[in-house]
């Protein structure tokens, strides 16, 4: 079931709310090749200073 037809079942607002956020955020997400996605993680490393 996608996100959207959950959103039309949900008889509370904030399930209704959560569902619609998550088809939207699914419709205009981008793809992040492997690469990117490492370099995103390990951005921060060389700031931190080991004592």
């Amino acid at each position: 079931m996608s996100c959207l037809q959950r959103a039309e079942q949900a008889e509370v607002v904030d399930g209704r709310f959560v569902f619609l956020w998550i088809a939207f955020n699914a419709a205009y997400a981008t793809d992040i090749d492997e690469t990117q996605r490492l370099a995103a993680e390990y951005r921060h490393l060389p700031t931190l200073s080991y004592r």
